[in-house]
């Protein structure tokens, strides 16, 4: 294999025995996996069947960076967390779980470059509590005795005044020590593996933390080349800039620059909302709080600080079980926890259109939730959707199938993310259409892998000033839309669901390429670059942006249409796991019921209502351009392959799950 983007080796832990020892990069076929997300799909395919649980000693907890990781790629600080999902653990009766994914920022994946490997593999349980020290090619289990039981900046404190303030950590709270399977993995930048109960996972292991230090660079191809790529879009992420922004020289990222917003990951040009706050002023348990709030974040620093120190995914709180409970108490189930009262909101409950929760409710419910505090505590640590049916059983599907797409059956994330049937409606419709048949064919909240990728650019690009002065015009847009996906009507107002092929082109295409950007591994908010805003001769894209700084960084010459086909390779094998977990048709039609509910366009709530046997066209059209069959909606012999995956193919045949 090349010698650049690649280190060459990726580091395996046995917990059981205090063991570690290096396999060579090349085992994982890199130019047909590339990395982050390929790597752990890979490994799960071939080291994780069906009956190993999240808290399965044998499950694999994966931390995967990508050949881009710690370059000069925008985002290329992006590390992919894989195995058995906690999270998913309520979707199947014939598996404890489902594998799945996580993403985190922050600089802990480009330190596992810089310490000289190409991702981390760790299996079995420790005995003892202990955490994982790396320092370039020398490898130590460590006791953790002393940290665990304390939050999470606590232990990285404790850490880094160890082995110097320069060590880059990922820990987990009380939460992840008491295996919630809503549990988070946090790092030292305050980035988070939010999605998946990690780190419950990572608790089940009795691991409190990985600490790397490394010295070593990635070596790239083309230093030229990459730099050329990098200039030609770092204008343009995460969004469109004015004119006279950019003829100042500046970029996105000059709204980040201030004291007060900041980026969640190395070598990002933008920003995503993330805000610092310095010495804020607590009024719960700290004087003063500083801290990192992002998008997935109660809004109080002050309990988003707590939430952080206890390990907690905040998109399963704040927008899952907090709605739940409130809605509880509208229903007279209940009012109060510990004496303090659960607001009852009269309006529709719907997400996060819910009543202010009062602070010190907020920290009583997280703390409980933590440490698995009496019986509500204890179900809160499973996730709202396990809450509310162990509460209060089939008369909470009303609730649940608003917030969680798949309820009652296949529950897979949560919080309808650019869809329109959330708090906000940033893209309207008929582009949620597209977002539906991400969510149908998903292992967990897409938002970050595909559906980021369209919304962001429909909803923010058409009729943006591009750098000649000209609008980017809808005609501009339909040639864009041509381009990528071979239908206009993709990115067409007026295209709705005829022809099926339109909306569902553009689905299949992010599925592809949001495999790709999260295994090279890249920042979903800044790549692909679906518009661009300088002139160009023909449409106005950059989409092998990708494969020019993959080429450029590794030396090996990869085209747009090639890297893509490593995309639908990943995305592929993905799916054939899914298809070993029992996922077929039924299963995907299973978000129908969240997306009859009312939208919420800014045209006003409910003006476009879901036609599900319309929809149902569009998903067999899905099928169809991903060469899946369109009675089972798995993969086809010809296509895996197609994709050089006959021995999946294989595999599924024999245990009667390949169409035939």
């Amino acid at each position: 294999m090349a010698n650049y983007g690649w280190n060459g080796k990726i580091l395996r832990v046995n917990l059981n025995t205090g063991t570690t020892s290096e396999e060579d990069t090349s085992n994982f076929e890199p130019e047909k996996f590339i990395g982050g997300r390929g790597f752990g799909a890979r490994v799960a395919w071939k080291e994780l069947p069906p009956d190993v649980g999240p808290f399965d000693p044998e499950n694999r907890l994966m931390f995967m960076p990508g050949p881009l990781t710690g370059t000069l790629a925008p985002g290329s600080g992006r590390c992919t967390v894989c195995g058995v999902a906690a999270q998913n653990s309520v979707i199947s009766d014939d598996a404890e779980g489902l594998y799945s994914w996580s993403g985190i920022g922050g600089s802990f994946g480009t330190e596992i470059k810089f310490a000289g490997y190409d991702g981390i593999i760790i299996q079995g349980k420790s005995s003892e509590p202990v955490y994982l020290y790396i320092e370039d090619g020398n490898v130590e289990v460590k006791s953790a005795e002393g940290m665990w039981g304390k939050g999470t900046y606590a232990a990285m404190k404790e850490i880094m005044k160890k082995h110097g303030k320069e060590t880059k950590v990922a820990a987990i709270g009380p939460a992840g020590e008491n295996e919630s399977s809503i549990a988070a993995i946090t790092n030292d930048s305050e980035s988070a593996a939010g999605q998946g109960g990690f780190g419950g996972v990572m608790g089940s292991k009795k691991l409190k933390a990985i600490a790397i230090k490394g010295s070593e660079e990635v070596k790239v191809d083309d230093h030229e080349a990459l730099l050329s790529t990098v200039k030609e879009i770092n204008h343009e992420v995460c969004w469109p800039v004015s004119t006279d922004d950019l003829e100042k020289g500046y970029t996105s990222s000059s709204y980040s620059v201030d004291s007060h917003s900041k980026a969640c990951t190395l070598g990002c040009q933008g920003f995503c909302g993330g805000t610092r706050s310095l010495n804020y002023p607590g009024d719960i348990q700290y004087g003063e709080v500083t801290t990192f709030s992002f998008c997935a974040s109660i809004g109080d620093y002050e309990v988003d600080h707590i939430g952080n120190q206890l390990g907690i995914n905040f998109w399963d709180f704040a927008y899952g079980i907090v709605p739940i409970l409130q809605y509880a108490s509208k229903q007279d189930w209940l009012n109060e926890v510990d004496g303090l009262e659960i607001p009852a909101p009269e309006e529709k409950i719907i997400n996060s259109n819910y009543a202010d929760t009062p602070k010190p409710l907020l920290v009583k419910l997280m703390r409980k939730l933590a440490y698995r505090e009496d019986e509500l505590g204890d179900l809160m640590a499973e996730g709202g959707v396990e809450m509310a049916r162990e509460l209060w059983e089939e008369e909470t599907d009303e609730i649940l199938s608003r917030i969680y797409p798949g309820v009652p059956d296949y529950p897979i994330g949560y919080t309808g993310h650019w869809d329109c049937h959330w708090k906000h409606g940033a893209v309207g419709w008929p582009h949620w259409l597209v977002s539906s048949l991400i969510w149908a064919t998903s292992n967990r909240d897409p938002a970050n892998d595909s559906v980021h990728h369209f919304t962001d650019n429909i909803a923010l690009y058409p009729e943006a000033e591009m750098m000649n002065g000209e609008k980017l015009s809808w005609d501009k847009v339909r040639e864009v839309s041509e381009r990528l996906y071979g239908y206009e009507g993709a990115m067409d107002y007026e295209v709705t669901y005829d022809p099926p092929e339109a909306k569902a082109s553009a689905a299949v295409w992010h599925r592809w390429r949001g495999a790709l950007v999260a295994s090279l591994l890249l920042c979903d908010w800044q790549m692909p670059r679906v518009f661009t805003l300088r002139p160009k001769d023909g449409p106005q894209t950059y989409p092998q942006a990708e494969a020019e700084m993959f080429s450029a960084v590794t030396g090996i010459n990869m085209s747009e249409e090639e890297l893509d086909k490593a995309g639908e390779r990943i995305w592929n094998l993905e799916r054939a796991i899914d298809v070993r977990y029992g996922r077929n048709r039924d299963w995907d039609e299973s978000i129908i019921p969240y997306f009859e509910h009312p939208s919420m366009d800014a045209e006003g709530e409910g003006k476009h209502a879901f036609d599900a046997e319309e929809w149902k066209k569009q998903l067999t059209a899905f099928y169809e351009l991903s060469g899946w069959d369109t009675e089972t909606g798995r993969p086809t012999r010809s296509k895996l392959e197609e994709l050089d995956l006959d021995d999946v193919a294989d595999q599924l045949e024999e245990k009667d799950l390949l169409p035939s």
